[in-house]
């Protein structure tokens, strides 16, 4: 813009065009700059680049881009540098010492304002996107009516939102395939083959649980009473247990997470006295988040850096242990643990499928507890 200025005011009548040579020892960027690819607005520094762009094309100049090293300095003579390279260290020197008076000023993150040859730009709570971020603009969307849903099914509380390890969590989500995504988010929700949704779908003209009669919903399955849901209870909580010992999990996470989940239950509030002073933190922050929250997969995100301290202390880094992400070809140590041949992946797809009503009451809370094992493994593997 200031090279189109000053033609302005020097040469306001040329005849022809004139070249300009433009050098950037950022090769990406000036690819970016000047390359006929289309952009797409998902792209990094969409805003900056369409607006270089755009007063390119608006230019009555033509512009050469070169690429330029930069930083030889440090391997070279400055007078053996080519005068390209000697003004690239100077426009350096100068932007370090801009940067510092921006840092001097507290100003390092500057607004970021819409360019004058910016064609279009979206603002969110009054800040310029630097691009379009699917992810941000649904979270934007859905989220705020999402934590409606939440505090008004007391599913999750505002404190426990901020409680939750909600990194470990996504990743643990993304790494399952699309179909698992959706089964996972569906049983959190309560839609599955329980009683109440077999007659909403006009399966069963009951909704009782054919193991104790009583109603029964999602939140039923891993209560009920009778004494062979306890005995199915008893061997999975075992299992998991295994588990967290198989993958070195930190004997006092080990006893405070079995601890926490026998209030799922047992509707009795359980008791931090029985936690060791370093734990109590992480224990309490779990027990906000509630017994069921920690079924479905809600960790605290206090347990990470618990765990790494326990990896120190042992002298173990703990990653070798956890192998590759579990899928259903992948026999591990959950895998075996969950049985059906090393697949737990199985398990989650056949209990919601032609499984009757007295197997589901059996088996229902598998999703969870095994959720629960592949929320835990991507902790382990963080540490």
């Amino acid at each position: 813009m200031a090279v189109d200025w000053l033609l302005q005011q020097w040469f306001p009548a040329l005849s022809q065009r004139p070249g300009v040579k433009i050098a950037c020892d950022g090769l990406s960027a000036i690819e970016m700059a000047f390359e006929d690819r289309p952009l797409s607005p998902t792209d990094a520094q969409f805003d900056l680049i369409s607006s270089i762009r755009e007063a390119i094309s608006r230019s009555p100049v033509s512009w050469s881009p070169q690429h330029v090293y930069g930083h030889l300095d440090k391997s070279n003579l400055f007078d053996e540098l080519t005068w390209w390279e000697k003004k690239n260290l100077e426009v350096d020197g100068m932007a370090v010492d801009f940067r510092k008076e921006l840092e001097a000023a507290h100003q390092l993150i500057p607004p970021n304002p819409r360019f004058f040859t910016e064609l279009a730009a979206l603002f969110v709570a009054d800040t310029k996107q630097s691009r379009l971020s699917d992810h941000f603009i649904q979270e934007c969307v859905t989220l705020p009516r999402l934590r409606q849903q939440w505090r008004n099914r007391n599913v999750i509380s505002e404190e426990s939102e901020n409680l939750i390890d909600w990194e470990t969590l996504g990743r643990a989500m993304r790494s399952l395939p699309a179909g698992l995504q959706r089964w996972i988010t569906k049983h959190w929700v309560g839609m599955c083959g329980t009683g109440k949704f077999k007659v909403y779908w006009g399966l069963e003209s009951s909704a009782a649980c054919p193991r104790c009669g009583e109603f029964e919903d999602h939140l039923h399955v891993p209560r009920c009473p009778a004494a062979s849901a306890r005995d199915e209870w008893d061997r999975r909580v075992t299992a998991l247990s295994l588990w967290m010992d198989i993958h070195l999990t930190s004997p006092a996470i080990k006893h405070a997470i079995l601890l926490l989940l026998q209030g799922v239950r047992d509707s009795s509030r359980p008791t931090s006295r029985l936690i060791s002073r370093t734990i109590r933190p992480a224990f309490l922050a779990q027990e906000a988040i509630g017994c069921q929250g920690l079924l479905e997969g809600r960790l605290a995100s206090l347990w990470l850096s618990l765990q790494q301290n326990y990896f120190d202390k042992i002298h173990s880094r703990g990653r070798f242990l956890c192998g590759p992400p579990v899928s259903p070809s992948n026999s591990s140590p959950l895998g075996s643990i969950c049985g059906n041949n090393g697949t737990p992946f199985n398990i989650r797809m056949t209990m919601f499928s032609s499984m009757n009503v007295t197997v589901l009451s059996t088996r229902g809370f598998t999703l969870s507890l095994i959720w629960l094992q592949l929320i835990y493994l991507r902790i382990l593997e963080a540490c």
